[in-house]
């Protein structure tokens, strides 16, 4: 496994990013195409991407920072046969690393399915354990919500 940095994602790695993110993240916040995607990362102020990939170079999980209100924001998908073995630790590490704080936004329960019908799970309790707390913020948007997460 290895992490590459980016500022800007090939085709390649945009093809594997909305395989990614449509197959892990819960069905409600899925891309229809991948023009949709490409339109949301438009939207990103000053992203810097970290992707994961296996020894073959597929994407096993994207780390990305960006600026929202002159703050730094950021997203994070890991491949569902990569969790709980460290890596999604290891790359909020990094960004701890170089950031004094950190917003996020997490789905805080266990309702929502993923595109393929299994259960989608809260990372509430993961960012919880990284020093990550829940404010009283809240978006919802469509049929998704989801709160407010800072660090420190």
């Amino acid at each position: 496994m290895k992490i590459e940095q980016h500022k800007e994602l090939s085709p390649q790695d945009l093809e594997a990013l909305f395989k990614l993110w449509n197959d892990e993240y819960p069905k409600e916040a899925s891309f229809q195409n991948q023009s949709d995607l490409v339109d949301y990362l438009n939207t990103l102020s000053h992203p810097k991407h970290q992707l994961l990939k296996d020894d073959e170079g597929h994407l096993k999980a994207w780390f990305c920072t960006f600026q929202r209100i002159d703050l730094p924001w950021f997203a994070m998908i890991v491949s569902r046969d990569l969790q709980g073995q460290g890596w999604g630790r290891k790359l909020l590490e990094q960004a701890q690393k170089k950031h004094s704080i950190l917003n996020g936004w997490a789905v805080d329960h266990h309702n929502y399915q993923k595109s393929d019908g299994s259960p989608y799970p809260s990372p509430l309790g993961f960012y919880n354990k990284l020093g990550f707390r829940k404010t009283k913020l809240k978006y919802g948007e469509g049929n998704l919500s989801v709160v407010h997460i800072v660090w420190p």
